[in-house]
């Protein structure tokens, strides 16, 4: 479990992500309009609502790439209320999965599998596992039994395309789990999912519809009027390429913004050694930035 989780609770980790990534400002050209706009880069995690939709879609976009000349054995690892709750199946449930898989005879990398975890409403994890071949259910079964004491349920067989859906289900069911679910998971759950290493088919990165041109870092003095909602909008109204150049000009050479990172073709906006501002072909087109023309010669 990652440092972060064990110091802070829940809320208090989610006010310090959204006080990281408001403080940045990716800018970034649409590749199709060649439109300039400001994005606030939302952390790839679980653990703010806001976050999550971006976190599942990667996984489900992993799963996309299963085999899909294949079939896949489904199932569920259960816990049962009569032996466990919700706090002594969270500490068991990764040591019980190892053991789980030895029994299999799978640790070897035989069988290739990927599995989700959903809380019940009584707090007790239920894991979502997929094989990548036929897996006996009676092996199934038993191999959880022994090493739990509880069952697994909904065991199938199915081609790619159906266990695709089937555990998109799932994904969208964990991605939905009420706010005291996801108190429990982070204070409690180790891992939502898991794969072994050779599940998943490596794909090329696909060329993006946007191109980076530079972040900077507390960006509200300079682009604050861009945004409907400064506080809540996530991407800007369409910034003028001159008014972009400006701000990458003053972050570079002022105090603030802070350029963080920039394009290699991405030109700033420059000025001369005696300090005097050289607009020879930039246009200020926005009241922020007449600001920092002010703020950056002291006025």
């Amino acid at each position: 479990m990652h440092q972060n989780r064990l110091i802070y609770t829940l809320p208090e980790y989610q006010s310090k992500l959204r006080c990281n990534y408001k403080k940045l400002g990716l800018f970034l050209k649409n590749n199709e309009t060649h439109k300039i706009y400001i994005f606030r880069p939302i952390p790839n995690c679980p653990w703010l609502p806001e976050s999550r939709k971006k976190y599942f879609k990667k996984l489900r976009n992993k799963l996309e790439t299963i085999h899909k000349n294949k079939h896949y054995t489904f199932g569920t690892l259960t816990y049962s209320a009569r032996f466990y709750d919700g706090e002594s199946a969270s500490r068991q449930i990764k040591h019980d999965l190892d053991l789980f898989f030895k029994r299999l005879g799978y640790h070897h990398r035989k069988v290739q599998y990927f599995y989700v975890l959903e809380m019940t409403d009584n707090l007790l994890p239920h894991v979502h596992i997929m094989f990548d071949r036929f897996v006996p259910w009676q092996k199934l079964k038993e191999s959880w039994r022994q090493v739990t004491g509880n069952t697994v349920t909904n065991i199938r067989d199915m081609p790619a395309k159906d266990a695709f859906w089937y555990m998109c289900k799932y994904l969208t069911n964990a991605k939905k789990q009420p706010s005291y679910k996801w108190n429990f998971i982070f204070e409690n759950i180790d891992r939502l999912w898991t794969c072994s290493r050779g599940f998943f088919i490596a794909t090329e990165s696909k060329s993006g519809k946007y191109t980076f041109l530079f972040s900077i870092f507390d960006p509200r003095f300079a682009t604050e009027n861009y945004f409907a909602d400064y506080e809540n909008d996530l991407m800007s109204n369409e910034v003028n390429y001159h008014d972009a150049v400006v701000i990458a000009g003053f972050g570079k050479l002022g105090e603030m913004p802070k350029v963080l990172n920039a394009h290699p073709d991405w030109c700033f906006y420059s000025t001369e050694s005696s300090g005097v501002l050289d607009k020879k072909s930039i246009k200020v087109t926005h009241k922020s930035l007449q600001l920092l023309l002010d703020y950056y010669k002291g006025a």
